[in-house]
């Protein structure tokens, strides 16, 4: 029999199996080259801790059982709407090791005519300065990868 892993909802808890799962620890990035992930749509998340170490809890009986780490990422997680405009989260779970989850980004026309704006600017001017240049390789905000990159920054100051 396979073990049931519980997926946190708003309002009820969905268990799945692992034959359900999808898992390749060989994948490569599936990031789509020149995507801008600031704009909307619904973005499957997987975070993994530093050397799938199990920081957030075990399994015991057929059970997630979180650890105190573990309840605190599921807090922020539950947060993240909180700290991000224009941001919603769906289904996640918190496993021992690792968190999936979906998050919502729903930007008004007038925030993505703005965004679009900001970007092709940034493109159009100075591309030698090397601030500029670090500027544009860092995570905008609103994005899918600044959103990330709080959350887990978060869960790791207050391990600390």
């Amino acid at each position: 029999m396979e073990r049931p892993y519980v997926i946190f909802e708003r309002s009820h808890v969905v268990l799945i199996t692992l034959k359900s799962m999808v898992m390749n620890n060989n994948r490569k990035s599936i990031r789509l080259k020149n995507y801008d992930y600031r704009s909307n749509g619904y973005y499957f998340v997987t975070i993994c801790t530093h050397e799938k170490i199990c920081y957030f809890g075990n399994i015991e009986n057929q059970k997630v059982n979180l650890s105190k780490l573990g309840k605190i990422a599921k807090q922020f997680w539950l947060e993240i709407p909180d700290h991000c405009d224009s941001v919603e989260i769906d289904s996640f779970v918190v496993m021992p090791n690792h968190v999936h989850g979906i998050i919502i980004i729903n930007k008004s026309m007038t925030e993505n005519v703005g965004m679009f704006h900001e970007t092709s600017l940034s493109v159009a001017n100075n591309e030698d300065d090397l601030s500029k240049i670090m500027s544009d390789l860092s995570p905008k905000k609103g994005s899918l990868s600044s959103i990330i990159r709080s959350y887990k920054s978060a869960v790791t100051r207050w391990s600390k």
